[in-house]
């Protein structure tokens, strides 16, 4: 089904119900966006072949660096060149995983470089022995485009480039040590240590503009679309430019207050405090992408803390999918562990309190781990007549 078809069902069908909060714990919050592009006159698209030649430039220095610099290795000599391609297949979307921030979509575009080295010859008893063949060496790659901000209404085409590390593949023979070395070792190093950290300026400077790095979005979608400005059948990312209304114009907006803190007693099988008798802890809260921090204060088991400023959060909820979610995320400042929980809500109408609960991880029993740490309780406001759906 048309995932922009389903999203007006699901809110249409949401729109009977009351705000109903389902809590869990210890796990990544749900997907709140970007929706998928509306594929009207104004979507906008990347092609894949924008992609690969973006990548060609971005390591093109450091390639044509380490050529020159073979030019005078002691043991082994060659010419490396890299082609960038898309694929093996079509994996369309992805989303981040977070337990610690909120989570969105991504465009996950699975890709490799492919580095073959060339007029190879190797030091043999001070004899430069040429080396028949050619020797490859890949890399995956995963290059993922988001739309920061998208939640605003008027967010930012970006990217990520995930590198998995680098290998010989094959295509020479590998009985001459040097040789070995050489293609094993030496130019997967490279690869590894000097091309994969300038991936991380993949779309910035003279690339900025081949993949619309920093255009303007609200909508993000993987597709082949043969009637969009590419040739027919390449995939592409697509990506509608923002309304032409004022942000959050037809949204429901909602107003969340942060308006009690408090430690709960958790002892591990040992009888003592889970984690300490007394804790220094953070809460970052977030209600849809608006974030609260709470610098809390030292605090014992059945301690509470009452905030009072900066505790307050109006946020949009997202029309695709008429949810919001709030998230509270407890850290401290001498204890390594991030305890996270959140709430979802949906429907067409609803407010007042609620809790959520930050989770710990102890054990107490033998059979068992984790428990309730902080009780975090929340008033939801929505104003007269807003409803969560459309």
């Amino acid at each position: 089904m048309n995932r922009n078809l389903f999203s007006h069902l699901f809110c249409a069908a949401l729109a009977a119900q009351l705000l109903v909060p389902a809590q869990v714990a210890a796990q990544p919050s749900p997907v709140q966006g970007p929706p998928f592009s509306t594929l009207s006159v104004e979507t906008r698209s990347v092609p894949f072949t924008a992609l690969t030649g973006a990548l060609s430039d971005t390591i093109k220095p450091v390639i044509d660096a380490e050529n020159f610099a073979l030019l005078s290795g002691q043991n082994a000599r060659g010419v490396i060149s890299a082609i960038p391609a898309i694929g093996p297949g079509f994996a369309g979307g992805g989303q981040t995983a977070n337990v610690d921030q909120p989570n969105q979509f991504f465009d996950n575009v699975p890709s490799s470089i492919v580095y073959t080295v060339s007029q190879i010859s190797v030091n043999i008893q001070g004899t430069w022995v040429p080396v028949p063949g050619t020797a490859i060496v890949q890399q995956g790659l995963q290059i993922q485009a988001f739309c920061e901000g998208w939640f605003t209404g008027h967010g930012a085409l970006t990217y990520n480039v995930v590198a998995f590390p680098a290998a010989y593949v094959g295509g020479v023979n590998l009985s001459i040590p040097q040789l070995a070395v050489f293609v094993e070792e030496t130019v997967p190093d490279f690869v590894n240590n000097v091309v994969t950290p300038k991936l991380a300026s993949f779309g910035t400077g003279s690339e900025a503009g081949a993949v619309e790095t920093g255009a303007a979005c609200r909508t993000l979608s993987l597709q082949v679309q043969p009637n969009l400005p590419v040739p027919p059948n390449v995939p592409a990312i697509i990506f509608d430019p923002p309304l032409r209304v004022p942000p959050g114009a037809n949204q429901p907006v909602v107003t969340v207050t942060v308006t009690r803190i408090h430690r709960l007693e958790l002892h591990g099988v040992d009888g003592l405090p889970a984690y300490k008798a007394v804790e220094d802890p953070i809460l970052d809260f977030f209600a849809g992408f608006t974030h609260l921090r709470f610098e809390l204060p030292a605090m014992t088991e059945g301690q509470t803390f009452i905030p009072t400023i900066d505790n307050v959060a109006t946020t949009l909820v997202p029309l695709e999918t008429g949810q919001l979610v709030l998230l509270g995320v407890m850290t401290y400042r001498d204890i390594a562990n991030v305890d996270s929980a959140f709430l979802t809500f949906s429907g067409s109408s609803g407010a007042g309190k609620q809790t959520l609960y930050t989770p710990k991880s102890v054990v107490l029993t033998h059979a068992s781990k984790g428990g309730p740490g902080y009780e975090i309780t929340i008033e939801v406001t929505m104003p007269p007549g807003q409803g969560l759906n459309r």
